[in-house]
């Protein structure tokens, strides 16, 4: 068996600038930066990210999911469930350090409407624009 050796020995650096985002009562979307592939943010090497995440209103048991990029989208998540996230990076036998925890809180089912919708004729395309019941209250004339 392998030991994990620390992350000093290849500069594997914690994720910074956590972000997410949620789309839907059940999918959120993260994306972070890699400080230890500098400013081109491109990983050409066999990293991968280990991304912790884990359901805080309610509770729930930790998860883990593995991202080769620098974002991904979780699925199937409860609704109106409040969860943390964090990321470290993980190379060989090596890992960095967690990043900071950020939080967020899925929809509530029921309340996604649509909200716009436009049909372009010439590129024969529909798009649907998805937004919470609580943003329905900015257009008061819809």
């Amino acid at each position: 068996m392998t030991d994990v050796q620390p992350a000093e020995l290849l500069n594997l650096q914690a994720p910074t600038s956590l972000q997410s985002k949620v789309l839907s009562t059940t999918t959120v979307w993260l994306q972070w930066t890699d400080p230890s592939i500098g400013s081109h943010q491109s990983a050409h090497d066999s990293r991968y990210y280990n991304v912790h995440y884990q359901a805080i209103q309610p509770f729930g048991k930790a998860l883990s999911a593995v991202a080769r990029d620098l974002h991904v989208i979780l699925y199937n998540l409860a609704p109106a469930t409040r969860y943390e996230f964090k990321v470290r990076t993980v190379k060989g036998t090596q890992t960095s350090t967690y990043s900071d925890t950020v939080t967020n809180r899925t929809y509530e089912t029921g309340h996604i409407h649509v909200l716009f919708f436009f049909f372009t004729a010439r590129l024969m395309s529909i798009t649907f624009y998805i937004l919470p019941l609580s943003f329905i209250s900015l257009f008061p004339d819809i």
